[in-house]
């Protein structure tokens, strides 16, 4: 994470809001040094409803800035999410300026602002009281100084405030330069930031993994020292960034930081029990199965939540199953072990039953793949052709690479699947149910058992059509004369 700040005290550009461009001028040295901007030429188009809201609360008379993430990522040249705007203008009068708006969070000074399709957080300057529940705070005080509004917020890199008018970036906690140099620092006081609110300490986590940067000592301190505020967080939350962190470039740098903090043993103690424990060194010259799980991790590319939760827990059943027989390391059972163990964990985080449902699968199926050589025509075809497969294969690949690299069961089955067609993997029954009891079969299991076992038939290709499944019925479930 880093950001190139020549000259940029003395630059500023002033917006055009027809042309959607900057117009450079010079910004005299004696102001604030707080006035800078790093943008050259235009907004994205993301940000024009957005820049739209802080013109129109500045002809007003209010004062207006685009803040926090946005802002962050467009100086670190990243593409902005969500836009949100910071006011001077108490709720009462944005809703005036904006009639249609939607009052979310008027107590804390929110109102989302419609300007077309987009919505617009827009939230008014303000100082927080007590967060006696570390999550809100009990009360807030409404300000005109958008410097009192920075000290409450949770990064410097966060804390961040773009006048798209007169193209002045103020930075008053010093966020500027902490982006040039890759760092997250909270807010003032990093422990008291943390003790506001809990799941701040899974926000730094996501953002140290997802800009690459590294986490100042004193911030990282803090967690430690506020790591029990976790415990007061939904576990709905905790579930929601423990996806998002997955979902970083690079998670193995925010699950490191939970971890060493002592912030994931609350929330994931399954997890942070992957640490230390010993692998084959033949299988896993990588190290223990902590270090394993977090070079998978890195390794997928844009992965789906179900596949990246996958990886992450694919091993989490070894901890508890791990012996040593003969100077021999070996996890027997460990991939149902972690079955069991991901559904009562993804059960806790309160995700919904088909993510638990396929992650669990995959966990449990992960060890199958090195049986897949051996399989017999009916079974391989199975497995290649069950729901979900795509990732499972994904995830096998992943395994191998951050392992010994052996790839070779992934080939095979890769082999598998180019020379099998659809209908040789998914083949359509040649009796139906209702075909049976028009034969005279009886409704009930039997139909469920001969329907399972023609597909079987069908897939080692022991019968082809209607007169071949007729006598392979005939043969095997006769009926009484």
């Amino acid at each position: 994470m880093s950001v190139s700040l020549s000259s940029l005290a003395e630059q500023c550009f002033l917006w055009d809001t027809e042309s959607e461009e900057y117009s450079k001028t010079t910004v005299p040295t004696s102001r604030s040094p707080f006035l800078i901007t790093p943008w050259k030429h235009t907004l994205p188009k993301s940000g024009s409803a957005a820049v739209e809201v802080v013109s129109t609360l500045q002809k007003h008379g209010y004062s207006a800035y685009l803040v926090g993430g946005a802002v962050r990522d467009l100086l670190l040249g990243r593409k902005p999410g969500d836009w949100d705007v910071a006011t001077d203008a108490v709720p009462e009068k944005v809703l005036e300026i904006f009639p249609h708006a939607l009052q979310v969070g008027v107590s804390f000074g929110v109102v989302i602002v419609g300007i077309g399709k987009a919505r617009i957080e827009t939230a008014t300057f303000r100082r927080d009281g007590s967060y006696l529940d570390g999550r809100r705070p009990d009360h807030v005080e409404f300000t005109t100084d958008p410097h009192q509004d920075a000290r409450r917020r949770d990064f410097t890199i966060n804390a961040l405030y773009l006048d798209p008018v007169a193209g002045t970036l103020l930075d008053p906690v010093g966020g500027v330069k902490d982006a040039q140099d890759g760092i997250l620092r909270a807010v003032g006081v990093p422990t008291e930031r943390f003790h506001e609110d809990g799941l701040r300490l899974m926000r730094a986590a996501r953002f140290v993994a997802d800009l690459g940067c590294s986490i100042h000592k004193g911030t990282s301190d803090g967690m430690r020292d506020a790591a029990a505020t976790i415990d007061k967080i939904a576990a709905e939350r905790i579930g929601d960034e423990t996806v998002r962190l997955l979902l970083t470039r690079k998670p193995s740098q925010g699950f490191e930081l939970l971890r060493t903090t002592g912030v994931l043993e609350r929330i994931m103690p399954e997890v942070a029990a992957l640490h230390g424990v010993a692998q084959p060194p033949d299988h896993h010259p990588e190290g223990c199965v902590w270090t394993h799980t977090m070079k998978l991790l890195d390794l997928a590319n844009s992965p789906s939540a179900v596949l990246a939760m996958a990886a992450l827990l694919h091993d989490v059943g070894k901890p508890s199953v791990q012996i040593h027989n003969k100077g021999r390391i070996r996890f027997p059972g460990h991939a149902r072990r972690g079955m069991e163990i991901s559904i009562q964990l993804l059960s806790r985080l309160r995700r919904p039953m088909r993510m638990s449902q396929a992650v669990s699968r995959m966990v449990d199926r992960h060890m199958q793949f090195y049986d897949a050589p051996q399989m017999r025509d009916a079974t391989l075809k199975r497995f290649l052709a069950q729901e979900n497969f795509a990732e499972l294969l994904e995830l096998h690949r992943l395994d191998r690479l951050a392992g010994s690299g052996d790839l070779d069961t992934w080939e095979f089955c890769c082999q598998k699947l180019e020379e099998l067609s659809e209908e040789e993997l998914h083949p359509t029954p040649l009796l139906t149910g209702r075909d049976l009891i028009r034969l005279g079969y009886p409704r009930g299991p039997l139909i469920g058992v001969i329907m399972e076992e023609q597909q079987t038939a069908q897939l080692e290709v022991e019968v082809t059509d209607k007169a071949s499944v007729l006598a392979w019925l005939s043969r095997r479930f006769p009926l009484p004369k």
